[in-house]
């Protein structure tokens, strides 16, 4: 586990405060990623996050991937029509229960599978249409695509096998699968259920279950964890159906009429809290399903933070609680639940006062979710905060199971769990069952650590003084011999003659390691 970087603050740690979700403050503020920060398009109508925390855009042309820093653009290549993007508007995005990354697009387009590694593109089903949309994964690991225009159909693809069955006779965009089996789609004024017999692949539909007004224009719904069905429409707002219930009954939702009346494709979303979101053509609405608030968050460019735009046209908010909108103005991006910090400090004093004991310069949270603070004069502290009690871990050099010094400069967590704390004279290996050190002897102060595939920790660390400047040895700790193997500075046969000065280093999955000077 990488620690947080270095920077120096007397605060000892900043945490997060635990409150009720409903409590949260109805204020946000947006900062907007534009063409200018390197997106295909302004007019972004899917969002998604992956497993391994990247971000994904679908866009009018074509898909991006951000990793906070930059975009890569994904789009049809007419040079490479093989492995690049078909179709033109990127409508859903979806990751499946493999991590495989499936991308609907339209104008040309189908359903096209991302490898993520190579950024490798095949597409599947683009000669049935060219308006391929909605995209569900059923429990059994099917994919349904919904499709609309003067093509409309249902298909249901397998994603082992790569085959599908097309349903022309049904038209809609599939909701969900319900509790009971049942699949719930819509499409123009009509919402409907069906049955399918998975072995034979054929469906039967419930004409008890038809609900018909040609005035709604349905054009997005949502099945929440108590069977609730919320269905949007381009003309008359929202509507709920309660699934559970007997008999069926669609119900208009519109809590002090505050709820906007156009909402969009891909226009509802509830995250992991149970707020649930609405992008809607006059701004972006969160609905509290508990207390029935609604709160609607315009664009307004004499306030600087508000939303790009007010046509919003699809909302997400990732694991670590950012809140992700598109419009058709770019991207929007705000902390959804903004949380108060609260301090602690080794010695309580006024903030004003400034403590030795309390200049902490490193932090690193275990996997067992103890906190670990380093300070370069006071030495290692130890963090619960459970019982928000902080005890020092004392040194001394005599005793080979403890630190060498109270100076702390690194600490790190490998893969495997253990704890490693850096001093001005040693590395130092945590054996949390007996509570006691392991101590690896360096050349100097360790100033960045990482381990690399084959579980060996690499260190950076100063290593002497010359024309006052710090020389900086490369070094791994050898499993064989338990003693560091250095690279030192200066020297043709280890590729760092031109290196004087580093300030990190990173070990890569493929087995290189990266030194930034």
């Amino acid at each position: 586990m990488k620690p947080f970087p270095g920077f120096a603050f007397f605060l000892l740690i900043l945490l997060r405060l635990t409150q009720p979700a409903y409590s949260q403050s109805s204020t946000l503020r947006f900062e907007q990623l534009t063409e200018k920060d390197g997106l295909s398009d302004t007019g972004v109508v899917s969002i998604l996050q992956d497993r391994d925390g990247f971000m994904w855009f679908g866009t009018n042309y074509g898909l991006n991937k951000y990793d906070g820093y930059n975009f890569t653009v994904f789009q049809h290549d007419p040079n490479n029509p093989a492995q690049t993007m078909k179709g033109v508007l990127t409508r859903a995005i979806h990751e499946d229960k493999e991590g495989n990354l499936w991308v609907t697009t339209q104008g040309g387009g189908g359903l096209n599978k991302i490898d993520k590694p190579t950024g490798s593109i095949t597409t599947f089903l683009n000669r049935l249409g060219s308006a391929f949309g909605s995209l569900y994964e059923d429990r059994q690991g099917f994919l349904w695509i919904g499709s609309g225009g003067t093509s409309e159909r249902l298909v249901r693809f397998n994603p082992k096998t790569e085959d599908y069955i097309q349903f022309t006779n049904i038209t809609g965009k599939v909701v969900a699968e319900d509790a009971s089996g049942r699949f719930w789609m819509f499409v123009a004024g009509r919402l409907r259920t069906f049955l399918l017999n998975r072995r034979s692949g054929k469906y039967t539909l419930n004409p008890d279950h038809l609900f018909t007004d040609t005035t709604l224009i349905f054009s997005s719904a949502h099945m929440d964890q108590d069977g609730m069905l919320w269905i949007g429409t381009r003309n008359k707002g929202l509507f709920t159906l309660n699934t559970n219930a007997s008999p069926l009954q669609l119900r208009p939702y519109n809590p002090g009429g505050l709820v906007n009346q156009s909402i969009n494709i891909n226009g509802i979303y509830e995250d992991a809290d149970g707020f649930l979101w609405l992008a809607t053509t006059e701004g972006l609405q969160r609905i509290n399903k508990k207390t029935n608030e609604v709160i609607t968050y315009r664009s307004d460019p004499a306030l600087p933070g508000t939303l790009s735009s007010n046509n919003i046209l699809c909302v997400y908010k990732d694991r670590e609680g950012v809140l992700w909108v598109g419009t058709n103005n770019g991207i929007n991006k705000a902390i959804a639940h903004p949380k108060p910090f609260k301090v602690h400090q080794v010695n309580v004093t006024p903030l004003a006062v400034s403590l030795p004991e309390n200049y902490i310069k490193t932090i690193v949270e275990d996997r067992t979710g103890i906190v670990w603070l380093g300070n370069l004069q006071k030495g290692l502290y130890q963090f619960n905060p459970q019982s928000l009690q902080i005890k020092h871990i004392d040194a001394n050099p005599a005793d080979p199971g403890s630190l060498s010094s109270e100076g702390v400069g690194m600490i790190y967590e490998d893969r495997s769990g253990s704890l490693w704390v850096s001093t001005r004279e040693a590395l130092h290996r945590l054996n949390r069952a007996r509570g006691k050190f392991f101590r690896y002897p360096t050349e100097g102060a360790v100033i960045a650590m990482d381990e690399d595939s084959k579980g060996r920790v690499w260190i950076a660390c100063n290593r002497s003084i010359i024309f006052s400047q710090s020389v900086i040895a490369l070094a791994y700790l050898d499993s064989a011999t338990q003693q560091f193997r250095y690279y030192y500075p200066g020297k043709s046969d280890t590729g760092l003659n031109n290196i004087y000065g580093i300030s990190d280093i990173m070990a890569s999955r493929t087995g290189d390691i990266w030194v930034t000077t």
